[in-house]
């Protein structure tokens, strides 16, 4: 039985410190855009993002529009609501002594105030996923533009996916290197997609397709629990803050392990949550011994990496001592 004690305030706004993602779409000939605040990494994909790389029409506060109509779409992060940016803007209009007539919502201005991440995720014009996938190349060939992982055949090729704990991915790169192999970076990635602007999805599948093995390296980045209103009882062990990886390690995970499951290494912390669907995949559990080293040796032999552990390095090589 598990005993759910109270959260503390403190405990209680840490946990309420989560991304949250911000749309404003300009249409043309209007003066005035569409908002749609507080969004999920999940509502920002399957609202906006998944319709736009397919040229498909968005449908925002109740109205449609069609991909033709639609001029831009900026996309920005908090980790505060809309509310709280909308009362900064607001002293920020006060501030200034300015009186303005018209111009944008204090919504459109307080979205602003928010870190602008668009070029993370628009990389081209609405339906440029549909038009990758349907290229001449990809026709004449009668298969996708970019293969599932083949790699070059010398088993030293390894494709990193990693979350916001760049101190561990980089012991991880020093670490996989000291063993000889060689890491696809994200630049390396998106050269290969040979596309000025290439998707998101487009640039995973080429680092994984010039791949022989793909390493999700799964730190706990991300405090999570359950919505209390979803819980099966008050004792339902999901309602205990846990720690899990970045949404987009889970889902470049996903994509890794459809692709090419026997080529797929997840390396986790002890006190990262895994999702219980890879159970029985190629997990192992990552710290700083030697033991936990040799491990992972082994694994990355089980998906097919042609490792050197001939030497020593490999046993020192990459600090884990943070974790």
């Amino acid at each position: 039985m598990v005993t759910r004690l109270a959260p503390s305030s403190r405990s209680s706004a840490r946990f309420r410190r989560v991304e949250r993602f911000h749309v404003r779409i300009t249409v043309a000939g209007e003066d005035h855009g569409e908002l749609k605040p507080d969004l999920t990494m999940e509502q920002l994909h399957e609202q906006f993002l998944e319709p736009y790389a397919r040229g498909r029409p968005i449908t925002v506060n109740g109205r449609t529009i069609e991909p033709s109509n639609l001029e831009r779409l900026q996309v920005s992060r908090s980790e505060v609501p809309i509310a709280d940016l909308i009362a900064q803007a607001r002293a920020r209009r006060q501030a200034s002594g300015v009186l303005m007539l018209g111009g944008p919502s204090y919504g459109w201005q307080a979205a602003g105030l928010a870190e602008d991440v668009t070029d993370q995720y628009i990389t081209g014009p609405p339906g440029s996923a549909l038009r990758a996938e349907s290229s001449p190349a990809a026709s004449d060939a009668g298969v996708r533009r970019v293969s599932v992982p083949s790699g070059p055949g010398d088993g030293r090729s390894v494709f990193l996916v990693h979350g916001r704990n760049i101190a561990i991915a980089s012991a991880m790169r020093e670490f996989l290197r000291s063993l000889d192999l060689k890491v696809i970076e994200w630049e390396q990635a998106v050269g290969l997609t040979a596309e000025p602007n290439p998707y998101i999805g487009d640039i995973l599948l080429a680092g994984m397709g010039a791949a022989d093995g793909i390493v999700v390296l799964a730190t706990p980045d991300d405090i999570v629990r359950l919505d209390p209103g979803l819980a099966v009882d008050a004792d339902d062990a999901e309602l205990i803050e846990a720690k899990q990886p970045r949404q987009n390690v889970i889902y470049e995970a996903g994509m890794a392990m459809a692709l090419a499951p026997n080529r797929t290494l997840i390396i986790a912390t002890p006190e990262t949550k895994i999702l219980s669907d890879i159970a029985g995949r190629h997990l192992a559990y990552l710290d700083d011994s030697p033991q936990a080293r040799r491990r992972i040796v082994g694994r990355l032999q089980t998906v097919g990496l042609a490792v050197d552990d001939s030497g020593v390095e490999w046993l020192t090589t990459g600090s884990f001592g943070a974790l």
